[in-house]
């Protein structure tokens, strides 16, 4: 049969043009392929789940390897299809590589499950499955993974640290994708298509709930764990912003004391000036400078020259630059604002007598320091004592003199009004401030908010050369720009942090870089994740093994299944036509007698039904009962939970045919074994019918009350027969709440109408006649159980008594079935006084039980 069926396949096949299987392979592998990349745990390149493996190793083994290329093309556009950047010759190659990888892996993969396990297959044994495993999965997904992690550290797309990681995800994302997927995939076109097709629910459905369970669980715990990485980053990110804003407000603190110094001083020369500032540069490195800055009219120009040039500048002039940045004598102006004293001097020589108002950056930064009396910060621009590259930025705090101070007894050398000035390199008090913070795995960058285009203060971990754009005192431009801080990871934990500094705003831009997340990574994610899809695939491999055991067994239970359904039939049909022979032979002698004797003849014929019905047709279904329970006593260690269930199913159908044969022996005995009829007390009735029905109305919590019921004539058994059967009904088609159920009479024309009120499902009013006819069922079998027979029997024992029986809808919801019965000459409707209450229920007048 498997032969047969390959050859169909491949018939089938063939009518598929190549290229539309491969145009199908290539988009199945891209779909799944985009899924397996949204399945992420962490920065590593590859996903822990590629269902796209399994996709290409079932259309190898289903297809041949004549669609292989389809694996190539739907590989090729998912990898360049997660390119970040645009797509160059270089990452065009890489993607080529893995799509080769993923070609030959699949291939491989198909070939050996071909030659070990063999094609078709219904993979029903614990070898075949385990070498299927094996082979297509954990062995054949090697090759995936080694090579193209092997490319990917060559082409500098792994960080190192992430290798063995990055291996290890890839090759268990591939394993897991054929471990789950393949399976899956292979229901509806494996062979042999019996065998797979009868795997859609007791396979398929499992490992789709069990996949995406696990899925499920992977996100919620992905998503935690994408918050924790966040929350970590941005407490380090948080430590570096403070570490940078304490030393920055140190260095308006040295100078608000410098002002504090020149307020409580005569007069400060150079001397007292650097003793006084060189504590705090040593407390402070990250400060290029501390500047003492006057304002010196035109006409104090001469004199302060002079003065300064008995100093430690021997030829001090004010100076500013010139276009090619050189050092010229200051152009004559109504004021100017030249450095005069500065610490340290070694290294900030450049700056000594130059005219800081000669810069519009500065002279801006100047005039609104003065004004506002508050320290104010220049533009991120270039010192003119700047031999490197970085960029820095002057802080000025203006020094005024007070009104009302008295003049000094010999008048300053140099004037006493100015500016305190702190020279800071922006790259040194940032990398000063965080001397004592991790920063290694997180890039960022410190620009100045305000300004035009954000020129750029400094940057960590970035591939970009510091140029500020500016005028001459500025060289080159900003080759960096905000482009350049490219993140190496997902943009989604990009922090930006503010800094209120002198007036303006820094604003401080962090992205973490891969050893980030290798230094902080938990690999309970990744754990959960694997964990679930293994247990999906072990699940699958297991229930292989049962479902192919079970097609085994069940074919075993079908064989047997129809031979004991013949003998069950040819019993029936011998049983059926001597009963018949015997029915035509009592028919043919008892029309030869007399219509008494044809009505005792009658009864008689009725009780041999009856015994024949006991016996002979009871006799094959104890048959059938036995020989099925004796089948699963004897071959119950052979036989699986499906086939000993299908055993448990035919034992129950001869059980319900045993009670359908008693049921129908009861209906026939209603007019032949009937006894004289009799004055009975319903009252009395009735309590025996709840007290036979003890057990169903503890169970369903059911409520029974009546109003007075009268004494008839009648056959006692059967009218308890028939109050019993009235209120078990009630009891077993209950809706959701507890049974409430009220037996009532009252007496008309000669006659009793006795009610049965119960607030169940209720009976469609087109089926009001049709329950009282035999074998009439309007439920199936698995929501009601029962034969068919019960209303039957209470109607005939209704007419034997001369009465009638029907159903009506009770107002409030339920049924109400009604019936009467004659009243007999000269009796009184009477009854006791005190019943008690069924279960559950407390009314005036409730059923009692004994």
């Amino acid at each position: 049969m498997g032969e047969i069926s390959a050859n169909e396949v491949e018939q089938s096949r063939k009518k598929i043009p190549w290229l539309l299987r491969v145009t199908i392979l290539a988009a199945g592998y891209y779909a799944l392929g985009e899924l397996g990349s949204l399945i992420t745990v962490s920065t590593a390149y590859a996903s822990p789940f590629w269902p796209a493996a399994g996709l290409a190793l079932a259309c190898m083994l289903l297809c041949g390897a004549g669609v292989a290329p389809g694996v190539f093309i739907g590989s090729f556009l998912v990898n360049m299809d997660g390119q970040q950047d645009a797509v160059t010759l270089h990452s065009a190659g890489i993607a080529l590589g893995i799509a080769l990888g993923a070609t030959v892996q699949a291939v491989v993969g198909a070939q050996l499950v071909r030659r070990f396990v063999g094609v078709p297959t219904p993979l029903d044994s614990p070898g075949d499955i385990t070498k299927f495993l094996l082979l297509g999965g954990l062995l054949s997904c090697l090759i995936s993974a080694t090579f193209g992690n092997v490319l990917l550290g060559t082409a500098g797309l792994i960080y190192q640290g992430e290798a063995l990681a990055s291996w290890l995800t890839w090759w268990v994302g591939d394993s897991l994708g054929v471990l789950v997927m393949t399976p899956l995939l292979m229901i509806p076109f494996a062979e042999p298509r019996p065998v797979w097709r009868a795997r859609r629910f007791s396979l398929g459905v499992p490992m789709l709930a069990a996949f995406a369970g696990a899925l499920l669980l992977t996100l919620y715990s992905s998503t935690s764990e994408k918050r924790r990485l966040q929350l970590e980053f941005e407490s380090e990110c948080a430590e570096m912003t403070d570490a940078i804003d304490r030393d920055l407000g140190g260095v308006l603190e040295i100078l608000q004391s410098i002002r504090s110094f020149f307020d409580s001083s005569i007069e400060v020369d150079q001397t007292e000036f650097d003793t006084f500032v060189t504590p705090s540069l040593s407390r402070h490195p990250g400060i290029q400078a501390l500047e003492f800055v006057p304002r010196v009219g035109d006409t104090e120009r001469p004199a302060l020259e002079e003065a300064m040039r008995k100093g430690r500048s021997k030829n001090f002039q004010i100076l500013e630059r010139d276009p090619k940045n050189e050092p010229i004598p200051a152009a004559t102006r109504p004021e100017y604002f030249p450095v005069i004293y500065v610490e340290p001097f070694v290294g900030n020589e450049d700056a000594l007598g130059y005219d800081l108002a000669s810069s519009e950056e500065r002279r801006d930064a100047l005039l609104l320091a003065r004004e506002t009396g508050q320290p104010v910060s220049t533009i991120p621009l270039t010192l003119v004592q700047e031999k490197g590259e970085q960029v820095g930025v002057l802080i000025f705090l203006p020094i005024l003199k007070k009104e009302g101070a008295p003049p000094p007894s010999n008048p300053p050398t140099v004037p006493q009004e100015g500016f305190a000035v702190a020279v800071v390199r922006t790259g040194d008090i940032v990398e000063s401030a965080l001397a004592g913070v991790n920063t290694e795995h997180i890039q960022f960058r410190v620009t100045d908010k305000e300004a035009r285009d954000k020129p750029l203060l400094y940057d960590f971990n970035v591939p970009s050369v510091q140029t500020v754009p500016g005028d001459s005192e500025t060289a080159g431009e900003d080759s960096s720009g905000p482009g350049a801080f490219a993140p190496e990871v997902e943009s989604s934990f990009r922090l930006l942090k503010e800094i209120e500094f002198a007036s303006r705003t820094w604003e401080l831009e962090f992205l973490p870089r891969r050893e980030f997340f290798s230094e902080h990574r938990s690999w309970w994610t990744w754990w959960v994740l694997v964990s679930g899809l293994l247990f999906t695939g072990l699940l699958g491999a297991f229930l292989l093994l049962v479902t192919g055991h079970t097609a085994h067994i069940q074919a075993l239970v079908r064989e047997r299944t129809r031979e004991l359904d013949t003998q069950t039939k040819l019993a029936v049909r011998e049983t059926i036509e001597a009963t018949a022979a015997r029915d035509r032979a009592e028919q043919a002698e008892l029309a030869l007698r007399g219509k008494t004797m044809e009505l005792e003849r009658s009864n008689k014929d009725l009780e041999q039904f009856a015994y024949v019905a006991s016996h002979d047709l009871q006799e094959p279904l104890r048959m059938v009962a036995s020989y099925m329970q004796l089948l699963e006593q004897r071959y119950k260690d052979k036989l699986d939970s499906d086939a000993t269930e299908f055993i448990d199913f035919a034992v129950d159908g001869a059980k319900r045919m045993q009670q359908l044969i008693k049921d129908l022996l009861n209906y026939s005995r209603v007019t032949t074994r009937g006894k004289k009829f009799a004055t009975v007390d319903c009252e009395e009735i009735v309590s025996q019918a709840v007290a036979n029905l003890t057990m169903a109305i503890d169970e369903s919590g059911a409520q029974i009350t009546r109003d007075p019921l009268p004494k008839v004539e009648g056959d006692e058994n059967q009218l308890l027969s028939l109050f019993q059967n009235l209120i078990s009904n009630a009891i077993k088609y209950r809706g959701s709440e507890a049974p409430r159920i009220r037996l009532s009479s009252e007496t008309n024309d000669g006659e009793h109408l006795f009610s049965v009120q119960d607030n169940g499902i209720g009976i469609d009013p087109k089926n009001a006649e049709r329950i009282f006819a035999i074998f009439q069922r309007l439920h199936a079998r698995t929501e009601y159980s029962g034969t068919g027979i019960g209303l039957a029997i209470c109607n005939k024992i209704v007419e034997r008594h001369g009465g009638r029986i029907w159903v009506e809808e009770a107002p409030e919801g339920g049924s109400i079935f009604k019936f009467t019965l004659p009243t007999p000459a000269g009796a009184e409707a009477t009854a006791p006084d005190e019943t008690t209450s069924g279960p559950g229920e407390k009314s005036d007048r409730p059923v009692s039980k004994p």
